[in-house]
């Protein structure tokens, strides 16, 4: 990470301590960001997040301050609709920490996590990567200006393209698979969150040419892998929404086949929250891509309310755990309670174990103990054009020796 990737940064340190503040503050300002704001209550914060001339891309926020405390600014946010990024800080115990990160999700806000009180330079450090290296995370992406029609053209210009994040082996950190991810450079606002593009696509029926677009590109790009020696299998976001056409896994098979790719080297990724949505389609759907030999898995699983009723009606063959029960859960009790028991059901079920939101050293180790196959998170790679995957490659080879 270079210095010149926070330079446009503006950031808000709200706690009432002085020093916590400062330590903060000092850590921003190393890693470059261009303004960091301080505020000493909860009162000068609000005031500050409502009167800024200028956005504030991310508030590092106190729970435990007088005045209002961080609670009512995480309402304040909500109330707004701000797209401001959070991290939630905090000397509180664990359990009321997270209450109020799952308080801020149900909200709507842009979560970045939790840091439990001494900050660090190395936990400031990981939210600012995060920030950087998602673009939803960034408060000025979602405020995009765009159009359907804005967006049906740039997937016709070529303007969508495939950003690839690795999946590693837990016992021999190889290399076995990449996630493609649709990133929008868009030529005058530059990347365009895709929490924004995405539900613009399924809403005006554009998901199936952008998932066409999108499937296109990686497979060749994976084809031109293997020519180089580097064989992986590609993971594939499939929406809801596609899970009702019945033709649909004729259409991928000969779409994966015209790039000289292989469906058994697929895996097919629908989100736990949102695949009850036609379930006779989507068994009938599912049960037939199976049988052209492509992988499905359940993506964010744990974050839906039907999730061991999906995996009993339906063929998946891999289980996703989402983030929000790995990162960090060396720490939180209760994450890794959910992990652990997650990990065990995919085990007892003879499902492949993908682990998501690996972003420290902690993680890892944490993750590798319990025995999971494969890793996905910040601390292995970010999501990066298909020409960096080989650079990538040979550094992770070298910090394994």
């Amino acid at each position: 990470m270079t210095v010149l990737e926070f330079g446009d940064v503006r950031a808000l340190v709200a706690d009432d301590q002085p020093f916590v503040r400062h330590s903060i503050k000092t850590i921003l300002t190393r890693l470059g960001v261009g303004e960091v704001l301080e505020a000493g209550d909860g009162v000068e914060a609000a005031t500050m997040l409502l009167g800024s001339a200028q956005p504030i891309d991310i508030i590092f926020c106190d729970l435990q301050m007088p005045g209002r405390d961080g609670i009512e600014i995480l309402r304040t946010l909500s109330d707004q609709k701000s797209e401001i990024a959070v991290v939630v800080i905090s000397g509180e115990d664990t359990e009321l920490i997270q209450a109020a990160v799952m308080l801020a999700e149900e909200q709507g806000l842009n979560i970045l996590g939790s840091l439990k009180k001494p900050a660090t330079a190395d936990k400031v450090n990981a939210f600012m990567q995060r920030l950087a290296s998602s673009p939803g995370k960034k408060a000025h992406f979602p405020n995009a200006n765009v159009s359907p029609d804005d967006l049906r053209n740039a997937i016709g210009q070529g303007h969508i393209l495939p950003y690839y994040q690795p999946k590693v082996s837990m016992n021999q950190r190889k290399l076995i698979s990449v996630e493609a991810l649709a990133r929008w450079q868009h030529p005058d606002q530059g990347l365009i969150n895709p929490g924004v593009f995405i539900p613009m696509a399924e809403q005006n029926d554009l998901i199936d040419v952008l998932t066409n677009t999108m499937l296109d590109q990686a497979v060749r790009q994976c084809v031109q892998w293997q020519d180089a020696g580097i064989s992986v299998q590609l993971a594939i976001n499939l929406s809801v929404n596609s899970l009702d056409q019945l033709d649909l896994p004729e259409h991928l098979v000969n779409l994966v086949e015209a790039a000289g790719f292989s469906p058994s080297q697929i895996v097919l990724e629908v989100t736990e929250s949102r695949i009850s949505d036609n379930p006779t389609a989507l068994l009938d759907i599912a049960t037939r891509l199976r049988l052209k030999r492509f992988s499905l898995s359940i993506d964010d699983f744990g974050t839906g309310f039907s999730s061991l009723q999906q995996l009993q009606r339906l063929p998946f063959t891999e289980l996703k755990v989402d983030q929000a029960f790995v990162t960090g859960a060396s720490q939180d009790k209760k994450a890794r309670s959910i992990l652990e028991t997650s990990i065990d059901l995919a085990q007892k079920l003879g499902m492949k174990i993908v682990v998501e939101g690996i972003e420290s050293k902690d993680d890892w180790e944490l993750v590798a103990s319990l025995g999971c196959d494969l890793a996905q998170g910040y601390f292995i790679a970010r999501p990066m054009p298909g020409r960096d995957i080989a650079g990538w490659l040979t550094d992770w080879k070298g910090q394994g020796q």
